[in-house]
């Protein structure tokens, strides 16, 4: 029993009152948060931690769950406990309810009762002093009297009932089952009253439930323990009456009839032993104890047939009835519970090479087995699923779409790509990008990008905790990568750091202030946010930097605040302990270790020095110079040769000091960037570093570089990271300013099976263009050495003009003609001729660039960050004009029509506004309709045969101004800024593509103002370009990606366009 008397005492809880039940077997930690919600009347939760926050002004209530320990998993039932029930009984500000929970003590994880913490009151039903045979000769006699109607049960209205029901009772002392299974038998089959010496057995489950099943009429001819023996492997909640059938003909070559089957299970014999539940229109069959299920598996066994056996012929019968009946049309039960059987089976390398399967099955199911993949086709589909975390909820023609975007990018084959068995909306075809040895992304931030990244412990397990900008701090389990606790701060701002306290189970954080939560109990509302301030004195408490030092039952917390204050304090008594004397000196990084058998604090200083202090005295106990700039990391290095100190910063460099000699051993090469974290590989001579927005491997022994991993989207302002381990193995866990957490295989950790990434790498590209005037449409694309067309069906070269850079690159393409800018200079090249046509010399660094035909000469527009607006007709080599927007930066230009006038539109990057002015005149055009918000982009796209104008903003809306009328607006969905937007035409629908910084393509149809497909490309997408119909080019600034968008979706758009879907 879980209680929290304080709390009762105040909501005066009626001590005999059950307010309901639940049985846990099978479910998880989220399927019992709904239920207890839905038992209550609040709205049912969407992720576990949510309850508590659902709860709150709920009357306190008396909830029964019995059968913890067969949750769907072990780390379900620590979820179970630890999230749902020991909170409710503890919580100050929940519901203070009373848990009467039943449970075996230990699981395969050991003790399951310690996760509920002190307040427990333990009630050990084996122990003699709770256990009254009484209560067993009770339940006996019930079940002997009530086992049959009354005109043909001798023991009905019997005297004698009570002396067989003691004897019964007293042999099966103390199991309630095998006394429930012996009165059933006789008061089903017994004619006659019988003598308690004539009641025989061995008081186990096993001779009880022999002599059960032994008087139960065969059911078409088959014994009642080999149709039972059906239901012995069955998963929560039970088989569907057609796999029922399928198992019995699996295991025993007999083919019995569906009716037959569920006439049983509804006969006095067949009821006591088996339940059955109704979701919807499917009913599903189980032996309502796990006792039976192992009884009837040990008497297969004794015949012969292995459980793992039987486990990998009922795999495959379930794959082959997939096939045949169809994977749509197959019963949930064996898309959700497949996965399980074929871990138990050991054939989780054979259902992850299924195609099929993988389109079908449960993701989360295939995840969690996931980890016994061992084939190399196996652990490439492994990855593919951790890196799509938005295929767990799509249907099989989402999820291959979804699957192919992701196989191009990170090059792991062509399975799904070349997948003829369903058709998808659209497809990737192929990809040219830098290779990520990312092995999973977890997506939960939608608000902001993530700043900081802790590992944790939450519920017996390491867990991962991401904290972003808007205020969200979410608990990530590593098994299943869902979020177990989501915390909103309510903090405007930013979080800087962010580390967990194993000791007390706090996170400590710094929002301006530090504060801290416990992670074990917080919940977090509107009306009270979770992290509370910890009250610390001096500059040290406006922190900048913390870490935490935590031995021999201590914990102190070392905070660097403002100019240079760095003092440490005792979190258990909040007492300081020592203020440090680092001069006045602004500390960029802290880091405590141990160094000849003393802990000392060490401080990264902006003026490239390191100081080493005595943690509990304060004092000085040397410095360290070396690097040039700040230090803005530092880890401790704890090896069988003395203690070693790795340190980077703003020189680029990480440098290995022997503290007892004071002196660098090793200096790596200089690398990209400055340098924002360094990590420590438990156990490995490994060191992870953040330089610039790269991630790389250092050999710790030799400061070679093992392994870059480019552009992976770390906030350079935080270089949030952190070491977690996860299925056994250290990962690195990388912040990621769209939004997501990455999570980043180490080297050498990856099992040999691991695929490589095949991926053809970008060579640097930095803008690309569509020339759709020839027979074959092409792409061109601007790396940074050359011009290269490409063909849309494959991204292959056709044509390459040397075209050296220096600066990230503008591009557009018109007919023949490529007008590239590149700073000041503007160059078209004459594609035919390979070679430069013109050459124009912008005043400033063009900003903004587009180009155009316009009555038969080439025209070419730049906008500038002075706010020069020149429009140049290239094909007579002039100005045509220009007008300035003074201090305004141009951000986009855009050559369209308007009321029958060609003109130039502009925006800037201070205000909302879109001017335009006649483009040969240079007088100002009509007032057009003012956007919501800061428009990033223009383009010019044609809808349904009518030129009009279409601008991104930073709001995530779609504006668009026809060459005639009033402009609009059309949300997109997007959940910030848009990139790039550009014309698509989907079979007989034109749309328009935009790109966001959620890391999303949207095909919008702005005649209905909807979103026709969301398309997750998992990298920042720049800007977009359509070379022909239902052909997407998208540039990252990683590369380029190749999308198809297919018949079946062109289907489903002229359905919806024609109004007959």
């Amino acid at each position: 029993m879980v209680d929290s008397s304080s709390a009762n005492e105040t909501r005066g809880i009626p001590p005999a009152t059950i307010s309901f039940a639940i049985h846990a077997k099978g479910k998880s930690a989220l399927e019992v948060a709904r239920e207890i919600a839905v038992a209550v009347g609040v709205d049912r939760p969407e992720q576990v931690g949510d309850l508590l926050l659902s709860l709150q002004g709920v009357h306190a209530f008396t909830v029964v769950v019995d059968a913890l320990d067969e949750a769907r998993t072990s780390d379900e039932a620590r979820s179970i406990a630890q999230e749902i029930l020991r909170p409710l009984a503890e919580s100050r500000r929940g519901t203070g309810s009373r848990i009467l929970l039943g449970a075996r003590r230990r699981d395969d994880q050991g003790d399951l009762l310690k996760v509920l913490g002190p307040g427990s009151i333990e009630i050990d039903l084996d122990r003699s002093e709770n256990f009254e045979l009484e209560d067993l000769v009770a339940y006996a006699l019930m079940t002997l009297r009530l086992a049959r109607d009354e005109e043909q049960n001798p023991y009905r209205n019997s005297i004698e009932a009570e002396s067989i029901a003691r004897r019964i009772a007293t042999i099966a002392a103390p199991n309630f089952l095998v006394a429930g299974l012996v009165a059933r038998t006789h008061g089903l089959y017994d004619t006659t009253v019988v003598s308690p010496e004539d009641v025989v057995f061995d008081g186990s489950v096993e001779d009880a439930f022999r002599r059960y099943l032994r008087r139960v009429p065969p059911i078409e001819g088959l014994g009642a323990d080999q149709v039972l023996a059906g239901l012995a492997f069955a998963e929560v909640p039970g088989l569907p009456v057609e796999l029922w059938c399928l198992a019995i003909e699996t295991q025993s070559g007999h083919a019995l009839h569906a009716a037959a089957l569920r006439r049983f299970s509804r006969t006095a014999a067949g009821n006591f032993i088996i339940e059955f539940s109704d979701s919807g229109s499917e009913t599903s069959f189980r032996l309502y104890h796990q006792a039976l299920n192992d009884t009837l598996i040990a008497w297969r066994a004794e015949l012969g047939s292995s459980a793992v056996e039987d486990e990998r012929s009922w795999t495959r019968a379930l794959v082959d009835f997939g096939r045949r009946v169809g994977w749509s049309n197959s019963p949930r039960y064996l898309l959700q519970s497949l996965p399980t059987h074929a871990e138990r089976a050991g054939l989780v390398d054979e259902l992850l090479t299924d195609t099929e399967v993988v389109l079908y099955a449960d993701m989360s199911g295939l995840l969690a087995v996931s980890d016994r993949a061992q084939s190399r086709e196996a652990r490439a589909i492994v990855r593919l699923i951790r890196l799509t975390p938005n295929a767990f909820e799509q249907r099989a023609a989402e999820r291959i779409a979804s699957f192919s975007v992701v196989e191009s990018l990170e090059g792991l084959g062509t399975t799904f790509r070349d997948f003829q068995g369903v058709e998808p909306p659209y497809r990737g075809i192929w990809a040219e990008v830098d290779a990520r040895e990312q092995s999973a992304v977890l997506e939960g931030h939608a608000g902001g990008w993530v700043n900081s990244v802790s590992a944790a412990e939450f519920a017996g397990k390491q867990v991962l905790v991401s904290a972003s900008d808007d205020g969200v701090v979410n608990v990530w389990s590593l098994q299943d990568r869902n979020i177990v606790k989501n915390l909103r701060s309510f903090f405007t701002a930013h979080l800087i750091d962010l580390q967990y306290v194993a000791s007390l189970g706090y996170l400590v954080t710094i929002w301006g202030s530090v504060y801290y939560c416990d992670i074990r109990t917080a919940e977090g509302s509107d009306r009270r946010p979770p992290f509370e301030r910890l009250e610390l004195s001096g500059k040290a408490a406006k922190g900048r930097r913390l870490c935490v030092w935590e031995a021999s039952g201590e914990a102190v917390l070392a905070v660097a605040g403002e100019d240079g204050a760095l003092a440490s304090w005792d979190l258990f008594t909040r007492v300081k302990l020592a203020d440090y004397p680092a001069g006045n000196r602004d500390i960029d990084s802290v880091c405590a270790m141990r160094l000849s058998g003393r802990p000392v604090l060490v401080a990264g200083s902006r003026d490239g020095f390191i100081r080493v202090f005595d943690l509990y005295g304060g004092d000085l106990s040397f410095e360290l110079s070396g690097h040039r700039g700040g230090v803005d990391s530092l880890i401790g290095i704890d090896t069988d040769h003395g203690a070693f100190l790795a340190s980077g910063g703003a020189d680029r460099k990480v440098r290995i000091w022997d503290l007892a000699s004071r002196r660098v051993v090793k200096t790596s090469a200089v690398l990209p960037g400055r340098i924002h974290r360094i990590l420590d590989i438990p156990g490995r001579p490994i060191l992870a570093v953040l330089a610039g927005d790269c991630l790389f491997y250092v050999s710790s022994r030799t400061t070679e570089i093992m392994e870059e991993n480019r552009s992976i989207g770390v906030h350079r302002a935080f270089g949030g990271a952190c070491v977690v381990r996860e299925h056994g193995k250290y990962v690195v866990a990388t912040a990621d300013i769209s939004g997501s957490v990455r999570i980043w295989n180490v080297p050498d950790e990856r099992a040999d099976a691991e695929p490589q990434s095949s991926v053809v790498m970008s060579n640097g590209i930095l803008a690309i263009g569509s020339d759709s005037s020839r027979d074959s449409p092409i792409f061109w694309v601007k790396s940074k050495d050359a011009l290269t067309a490409r063909e849309i069906a494959t991204g292959g070269v056709v044509k390459k003009i040397p075209a050296d850079s220096r600066y990230y690159g503008k591009l557009k393409v018109v007919d023949n003609f490529c007008v590239v800018a590149e700073g000041s200079d503007v160059n078209v090249y004459n594609t035919f001729l390979r070679d430069i046509w013109v050459r124009i010399e912008a005043p400033h660094q063009v900003t903004a660039l587009d180009s155009r035909k316009v009555g038969g000469d080439l025209y070419v527009v730049t906008g500038d960050y002075e706010g020069n607006i020149i429009v140049w007709n290239a094909s007579r080599r002039q100005v045509v004009t220009d007008f300035n927007l003074p201090k305004k930066r141009i951000s986009s230009v855009c050559i369209t029509v308007i009321r029958g006038e060609a003109c130039v539109a502009a925006t800037t990057m201070s205000d909302s506004s879109v001017r335009a002015w006649n483009v040969n005149t240079g007088k100002q055009a009509a007032r057009l309709r003012k956007p919501k918000a800061r428009v990033k982009q223009l383009a010019a796209i044609t809808l349904a045969g009518t030129a009009m104008m279409a601008g991104s903003d930073i709001h995530g809306y779609l504006n668009l101004w026809p060459e005639e009328g009033a402009g609009f607006s059309v949300p997109t969905g997007h959940e910030s800024w848009i990139n790039d937007v550009c014309g698509v035409r989907w079979g007989s629908v034109d749309c328009v593509a935009t790109a966001g910084h959620d890391r999303t393509v949207r095909l919008i149809d702005p005649v209905n103002r909807k979103a026709l497909a969301v398309i997750p490309v998992h990298r920042e997408p720049e800007s977009l370009s359509s070379p022909s119909p239902g052909r997407l080019v998208v540039r990252f600034v990683e590369g380029i990606l190749g999308l198809e968008f297919t018949e079946a979706g062109v289907a489903a758009l002229e359905t919806s366009a024609t109004g007959t879907g």
